[in-house]
């Protein structure tokens, strides 16, 4: 089976994220089952700002990486999408997505691998409060803020409502883990919707044999923007 290898944000993302493609991955109709697993070691590559710009290299750079895994069918990178600017220019998810998607093809993008590229409209985190319910060690009197999605400061929501507060790197991972029923995250939650999108697209380029890039987009709202 092809290995679909991640580049992840933070500490906390870097086991949370391959579960939460696993679990997806799982759930899949029975045509994308058998052709290729998650990687469960996902590569913490940073924000935007840390591979784009002057750092542009490192994303070359943790591509490579990436590649030297055995049997890679796909990448997916899953960072979150609220900056404020790329190189010089207003932050536009469509145009980051593209531009990082071009630096790829040196590499064989589209070619010997697929690619995938999920800009998250906040923290992974909105997507754990949208299944609060279902999270152990959660207060029973918690308040969930009217907009999850777009909620800021998603990691101090759940440090607010978690008995013993909330840690990524101790957390995330188990959190993730912890729930069970993604219909209650799916119907809300666009961010979630574009992963699972991005997870079904690069699986199954990659049972056809098939490599595409594959850009599940999502625009912060204040942008005025959609994709």
């Amino acid at each position: 089976m092809k290995r679909l290898v991640l580049l992840v944000e933070g500490h906390g993302d870097v086991t949370a994220v391959p579960t939460l493609a696993a679990k997806v991955l799982a759930d899949l109709p029975v045509e994308f089952q058998g052709h290729s697993f998650v990687d469960p070691a996902a590569i913490r590559i940073g924000g935007l700002e840390k591979f784009t710009g002057r750092l542009r290299q490192k994303w070359h750079t943790t591509l490579e990486l990436a590649l030297l895994r055995p049997n890679v069918g796909g990448i997916l990178l899953v960072v979150d999408g609220d900056s404020d600017e790329m190189e010089d220019a207003a932050f536009c998810a469509l145009d980051a997505a593209r531009a990082l998607s071009e630096r790829t093809k040196q590499t064989g993008a589209g070619t010997i691998f697929s690619l995938a590229i999920v800009f998250l409209q906040k923290e992974f985190e909105s997507i754990l409060i949208s299944a609060a319910g279902q999270l152990p060690g959660i207060v029973q009197n918690y308040q969930l803020p009217p907009v999850i999605e777009g909620i800021r400061d998603a990691k101090g929501w759940l440090d607010k409502y978690l008995i013993g507060g909330y840690d990524p790197v101790r957390d995330q991972n188990n959190l993730t883990k912890a729930v069970k029923d993604w219909e209650g995250v799916r119907s809300q939650h666009r961010s979630f919707r574009r992963f699972e999108s991005a997870i079904r697209q690069t699986v199954s380029a990659i049972a056809l044999g098939v490599h595409k890039i594959s850009l599940a987009l999502l625009v912060p709202q204040s942008s005025g923007t959609t994709a």
